[in-house]
């Protein structure tokens, strides 16, 4: 279900009926309306005969309490009452009938409104165009819009003058449930929808009052499709947003693994979504309810009676795809031919030949429908494969899941529908790229395998307690997780089920389809791996104190002047992993500070340089409490670590989830998406306090908003997560031999051979370094004779590195994440 944070249509419908029914009761209340005249919905249901026993004894005596109106006061905080609808309209009367008059805030006028309205939509196309309905039923839901139409011409006279100006009427928002999702889909943006302007202000119940009120729940069909056409509505906003992202993907504005993980959480939400309103249809079947909106859609586009009968007619598509119901009946069709004791394996080209150079918006219904159903066979045999025959695939999508809870349960969801929908509607927009979101993760995977590689084989044999073996192992597990994936064990298992039956594979047929057809799961997959890695560059950096210190000597030379060129690539990873992470304070101005901060950063008590008399005669490396570490970030992408790493089946938005997706993503933007310039840079804390309310303290977004934010945020972590730091990390250790080595005389000279026992304390070269830069030594620890001869050295090893490669790790990005990153010349003011 979805928090209370995120609102949905029927969310918003159930909000505004509740908080009508709240404000008539309690205020009607506070002016002395009798006890006995408010009936409850709850109280007035048929109770059971005999002695109530045990919870049943205790549920009625609670009831027996709220139906009591007058006993509030006494009433625990958040005891529910439901209004019965009959009782709306006299307590509109009472309300409007005491002296002195009540002045009836405008926004009680502006949420009957709302509900008058969308309670009228769908009847509007329904009614009219189907005798489906049972009168009874539609005079029911009659009644109930005749009901709140008289409260509001009750209590009119009572608003405020400013709130009824002459002429005025009230225009609430009425969603088009049955017009083309899609006809409004800008370029890149979905259509403006202002059919919910958050947050939304309701009449409040009296403050005196402690039970919160709800109006009584409405049961006929036309309620149950009510229900349906807000929850259509929704799902279909989430659809456009859903295209939106992998269009942008497809021009490069998005990476594939934000765009996955955007789709994914998206089609989760929209599972919500369902899931909320599903109570709704009392019952009913949602093929039933879609079967009746698909009718009314085909006779309001002009279809003859004899058209909309038939749900598999081409010249309907546009209806039915609306509605979900092509990819429903695919999937039936499907799901009623499986056999659990054989894989549904199908000849190559069996059900045509996908032709994605073709232009889709072209196409006859007949001709789209084939398409639909070669991709959407083509996935279901693979999806079936791997949820029967391979144990711990690396991740799941909501579609994979969805074909799971089908063979599990022998019901097709509604949301496997959606998921099979989306799935369709990616490649829709993708056409011919659709593949590109694998080859991408293929081209990433393997560069990140051959960086553990090639990190395993540099520390081949170094004993490190910092880092121990069991590290290593853990780290060439995952790198057997990659080849296992580039391997494809679908392929392997399909060819040797193939093979018994008699139906050899084709040697045309490609390994890894399952991800080739999709970008989704694709996506899923870059994630698995690039969260991975992420988590063992910084712990490597950890462990090994490469980057921190690095970092700190990069800096000391560059201010004193001693190099020629910046490092491009380390100056990119202290903005990105935060200035915190590389120095307690500011970072050092003089070699004084240079120690001092180094010294801190590894965990030396500052006591020990609260008197120069005193200090030691040299560091001990075996005296440290404990280095600080750099923390973790990204902290929109970890979200999702859990799930898509650790194999999670469930994921719930909290309002402390929420908060963090939108607060991490409020990113202003600047030049175009069309023109390839846009950029997204993050606004300073108080805009966004402006701006929003964060959902923790009461603000509320609809799905989609959440949705955009959420990609643009993971969109804005992507460098900091897909960065390589075992690269970085292996270059850093490489300059600090390096420098050791050109300094090792001086080193001797100054501090002993015992300076440094084995590699593992390569870090505290730095911290001599410094020691001498700031004119201390073995021998005359009093004497400040500072000796720049070491920073000067050090400073030669890092220009010859810098000559050769700068910014490699930056074109790496490039070449092989397709990761543009601009830095700014740091040379102009």
């Amino acid at each position: 279900m979805l928090p209370p944070q995120l609102v949905s249509a029927y969310g918003q419908y159930k909000q505004d009926t509740d908080s009508v029914a709240s404000w008539l009761a309690s205020t009607a209340k506070a002016r002395g309306y009798p006890a006995d005249l408010l009936t409850s919905a709850t109280a007035s249901q048929r109770q059971p005969k005999g002695r109530a026993k045990g919870k049943a004894r205790k549920a009625a005596r609670q009831t027996k309490t709220l139906t009591n109106p007058n006993a509030s006061s006494s009433a625990a905080p958040g005891f529910k009452y439901t209004v019965a609808i009959k009782d709306f309209l006299p307590l509109a009367e009472w309300i409007a009938s005491r002296q002195p008059s009540v002045v009836v805030p405008a926004v009680f006028d502006a949420t009957i409104g709302r509900v008058i309205s969308i309670r009228s939509a769908v009847s509007s196309h329904i009614t009219k165009q189907s005798k489906k309905l049972d009168i009874a039923s539609d005079q029911r839901h009659s009644h109930f819009i005749g009901i709140l139409e008289r409260v509001r011409d009750v209590l009119k006279p009572h608003l405020p003058a400013a709130s009824t100006p002459k002429d005025a009427t009230v225009k609430p928002n009425e969603p088009d449930h049955l017009a083309s999702r899609f006809s409004g889909l800008a370029v890149y943006e979905p259509a403006e929808d202002t059919s919910l302007d958050l947050p939304i202000k309701r009449p409040r119940a009296e403050p005196t009052d402690n039970i919160v009120y709800e109006a009584e729940t409405q049961t006929s069909d036309q309620d149950a499709l009510d229900a349906y056409g807000m929850m259509i509505n929704d799902l279909n906003k989430i659809r456009a947003r859903i295209r939106w992202i992998w269009l942008n993907y497809k021009d490069g504005h998005f990476d594939a693994s934000a765009a996955a993980i955007g789709t994914n959480a998206a089609i989760d939400l929209a599972r919500n979504i369902i899931d909320e309103v599903s109570p709704a249809f009392k019952g009913r079947s949602i093929w039933d309810l879609a079967e009746l909106f698909y009718v009314a859609g085909c006779l309001h586009k002009g279809f003859t009676i004899a058209q909309a009968s038939d749900q598999s007619s081409y010249t309907t598509y546009a209806v039915a795809d609306d509605l979900f119901m092509t990819v429903y009946n695919l999937i039936r069709s499907l799901a009623d031919v499986l056999d659990p004791r054989h894989l549904p394996l199908y000849k190559e080209g069996i059900f045509g030949t996908y032709d994605p150079g073709q232009n889709r918006s072209k196409m006859k219904g007949n001709q789209k429908f084939v398409e639909d159903k070669i991709v959407i066979c083509e996935i279901f045999s693979e999806l079936v494969t791997v949820n029967r025959m391979v144990t711990g695939y690396p991740v799941q999508d909501e579609f994979m899941r969805g074909i799971a809870e089908m063979e599990k349960t022998g019901n097709i969801p509604f949301s496997l529908v959606f998921a099979g929908q989306v799935f369709l509607d990616i490649h829709h927009e993708l056409r011919s790229v659709a593949s590109r979101p694998f080859e991408d993760m293929m081209r990433q995977v393997d560069f990140m395998g051959k960086t553990i590689d090639e990190h395993l084989e540099f520390h081949k044999g170094l004993q490190f307690e910092n880092w121990p073996e069991g590290n290593n192992r853990i780290l060439q597990g995952v790198r057997e997780t990659m080849k296992l994936v580039e391997k494809d064990p679908i392929y392997d298992i399909k060819a040797k089920y193939s093979a018994r039956a008699g139906i050899p594979m084709p040697s045309t047929t490609p390994r890894n389809r399952l991800l080739r057809s999709s970008p989704v799961l694709s996506g899923l997959m870059l994630f698995h791996f690039r969260a991975q890695l992420y988590q063992f560059g910084i712990d490597v950096a950890n462990a090994f104190g490469s980057l921190v210190y690095t970092w700190q000597l990069y800096h000391a030379m560059q201010n004193e002047k001693f190099l020629l060129r910046h490092w491009i690539d380390m100056d990119v990873t202290y903005t990105t992993l935060g200035e915190p992470n590389f120095h307690i304070g500011d970072p050092g101005k003089n070699t004084e500070e240079y120690i001092r901060k180094f010294c801190l950063q590894m965990g030396v008590s500052a006591a020990a340089f609260a008197n120069p008399g005193r200090r030691r005669h040299k560091i001990n490396p075996e005296s440290r409490a404990g280095p600080r570490v750099i923390k973790e970030a990204a902290p929109v992408s970890r979200m999702f670590v859990s799930r898509y790493v650790d194999g999670s089946q469930q994921f719930d938005w909290t309002p402390e989830l929420l908060d963090q997706a939108v607060s991490e993503s409020n990113f202003e933007s600047h030049g175009s998406v069309a023109d390839g310039t846009l950029m997204m840079e993050l606004k300073e804390a108080r805009q966004r306090a402006k701006k929003q309310k964060k959902p923790s303290q009461g603000g509320q977004l609809d799905p989609s908003s959440l949705i955009e934010s959420l990609v643009l945020a993971l969109q804005a972590e992507t460098v900091e997560l897909a960065f390589p730091y075992f690269v970085l990390h292996k270059t850093c250790w490489q300059l600090l031999r390096d420098v050791n080595q050109r300094c090792n005389t001086l080193l001797i000279e100054k501090f002993t051979p015992a300076y440094l026992e084995r590699e593992t304390q390569l870090p505290w070269v730095v911290g001599y370094i410094f020691w001498a830069a700031n004119g201390f030594s073995e021998d005359d620890e009093l004497v400040r004779v500072r000796d720049m001869r070491f920073l000067q050295t050090a400073a030669k090893c890092f220009d010859e590195l810098l000559a050769r490669d700068k910014d490699c790790i930056l074109q790496l990005m490039w070449d092989v994440m397709g990761i543009k990153v601009v830095v700014e010349d740091q040379d102009c003011d």
